[in-house]
């Protein structure tokens, strides 16, 4: 993992990575074949077209919302399970006051439970779409900082992510549980 750090020095002075169970702070050397992409809108926008194209999974946890849900996007989100798509999603216990969110998971009503779990605090924002990952730690004050992230299709990254989401899925609790 210290190769790995070492190689983004500046990336890393700026970013937290102390909230990562300790098992996968160990393994970031996994993440290594990632490729590094700069640019909020290069790294929002390359998440939209990897999601909307997505044909097998979509498998995330974020500590915040990314963008706003429009009808379209539940549009799409009801064709996508139309063709068998597998979904999960880890949000972290405050976005259970944004109605944003809200909105999603309500709108799979009583199946809700089976495809976003809650934990106390997401370690950072990581999603597996199909065979790609995004990897965007949080920055010291706590946010996902979309200006840089780390992108790949390598097994070893898609593995560690993979990994780290099943953990945190597994440590997570249903909606309904917290309410």
């Amino acid at each position: 993992g210290i190769s790995f750090i070492a190689a983004h020095p500046e990336y890393f002075l700026e970013h937290d990575l102390s909230l990562l169970p300790p098992e996968f702070m160990c393994r970031l050397g996994e993440l290594e074949p990632s490729e590094l992409v700069e640019g909020m809108l290069i790294n929002v926008y390359r998440l939209d077209e990897t999601s909307k194209s997505s044909k097998a999974r979509i498998f995330t946890a974020s500590n915040e919302f990314v963008s706003k849900v429009t009808d379209e996007n539940l549009a799409e989100a009801d064709q996508a399970f139309g063709r068998g798509m597998e979904f999960r999603y880890i949000l972290q216990e405050s976005q259970l006051e944004d109605e944003n969110r809200m909105k999603v998971a309500n709108h799979f009503g009583p199946s809700r439970d089976e495809h976003f779990r809650v934990i106390p605090k997401v370690p950072l924002f990581c999603t597996l779409i199909d065979d790609e990952a995004m990897i965007t730690f949080l920055d010291k004050t706590g946010k996902a900082d979309f200006s840089v992230s780390f992108w790949s299709s390598d097994p070893r990254v898609l593995r560690w992510c993979e990994d780290l989401l099943n953990y945190l899925w597994d440590r997570s609790k249903s909606l309904s549980e917290y309410r």
